[in-house]
C-alpha cells in the first residue's frame, strides 16, 4: 500500500486512481495552464535554468536575479 493511500484511509480522504496524482493534480492546475498558454499563444516552451542560461548567453544577456513566485519564477537579465 502506498503512503498516500495509508494517509487517505486514516483521514477518510479519497485518493485518485493511477496515473493521476494522489491529489488529482489540483495544486498544479495553474502551472499546467500557464505552460499551455505559453505554448499556444507564444509558440514557447518551458525551459530549465541551464537552457535559459544558454539562450540568454547567446543573446548577450547576463542573469541578475531569480524571482520565486511560488508557482512560477521570473528570471531577471541585464545586458552583458
Amino acid at each position: 500500500m502506498y503512503i498516500a493511500e495509508v494517509e487517505a484511509s486514516t483521514l477518510g480522504a479519497v485518493v485518485a486512481p493511477e496515473p493521476l496524482l494522489p491529489n488529482f493534480g489540483v495544486g498544479n492546475m495553474r502551472m499546467y495552464q500557464q505552460d499551455m498558454s505559453m505554448l499556444l499563444l507564444h509558440n514557447a516552451k518551458e525551459r530549465t535554468l541551464q537552457e535559459s542560461l544558454a539562450l540568454s548567453t547567446a543573446a548577450g544577456l547576463k542573469l541578475e536575479k531569480v524571482w520565486d513566485l511560488a508557482e512560477a519564477c521570473v528570471l531577471e537579465f541585464s545586458a552583458a
